[in-house]
Order: structure tokens, then sequence, then C-alpha cells
């Protein structure tokens, strides 16, 4: 038994498609790329040279999935089934995080006090306040931004 990819690199039979590390099969290329211009016509799937008009602007694009039908998320979302879509995910976010948006809301339009320092750094710019549990409203602590997104990086962990 031989080292790991050996028989790919005494025979040569890498890919010939750049960036590609797949073992040559047939027509020198691996098998995805064999299989992808058999069904579209060319190597990389039938992702390259297909056009749609915009059902937002009514500009041409190029079209990255089989289902798109708008050039851009702008143009989606000002359509009436974006605007739609958006008024039904902020309503189930709403109803979601009902605890969240109180305790944000409490502090919303108040400024922090020019005393207020980061409690891990000492720093002064760019302050945040962070709530550790939404149901205790007024129990916030006052972070930096790298420091806050650090506590949001732990609690995804």
């Amino acid at each position: 038994m031989g080292s790991l990819g050996s028989r790919k690199q005494q025979k040569g039979l890498d890919c010939s498609i750049a960036g590609c590390n797949g073992i040559r099969k047939t027509r020198d290329m691996c098998t995805k790329h064999d299989m992808a211009l058999r069904r579209y016509g060319n190597v990389l799937g039938g992702k390259v040279g297909r056009y749609k008009t915009c059902k937002g602007c009514g500009n041409e694009f190029e079209i990255s999935k089989t289902d798109q039908e708008y050039c851009s998320n702008k143009c989606y979302k000002s359509s009436p089934d974006g605007r739609v879509a958006a008024y039904a995910a902020t309503k189930a976010y709403r109803l979601r995080n009902k605890e969240k948006l109180l305790a944000r809301g409490i502090f919303r339009r108040k400024p922090l006090p020019e005393s207020s320092v980061c409690i891990v750094c000492g720093s002064k710019e760019k302050l945040h306040r962070h709530h550790h549990n939404y149901e205790n409203r007024l129990d916030v602590i006052i972070l930096c931004n790298e420091h806050h997104n650090e506590i949001h990086n732990l609690d995804a962990i």
C-alpha cells in the first residue's frame, strides 16, 4: 500500500481543469467536470453564460441559481413578493424575541453616561450595552465593540 495520493502522483492523473485536485477519469478531467460537460455543455455545470431578465428592474443579469428571478436582494425587497416576505419575517422575529426587544427598547434612546468605560479593558471607544439575560431588563454591562463581539462569539459555541 503506497502513501496517500501516490497513484495520482506517479501517473500524473490530475484533472485538467484549473483549480481542481480531482483524479482524472475520462477526457482528461475528473468525474464531476465530465458530468457537467455532458449535462450542460461546459465544465462549470451550467453556471456560466445563462441570463434572465430581472422581475424587479427589467435589467438582464447572469444567473447563479436556476430558480433566480431577481438580479439582487435590493430588487427582490422592493418587489411586492419581497415586501410581503420581509414583513412576515419581521413579524415572526418580533414574536420569537419579545423579551429581547423589550429589554433593548429601555435603553434605545438613552445615551451612555460620559463616565462609561468597557469593564474589560477600560476603553471609551465604541461602547455597547450587553444583556446577559433579557428577563432582567435593567441588568446590563458596558463593553467595547471588540469585547462585546467576543462575548457573543463565546455564546455561539
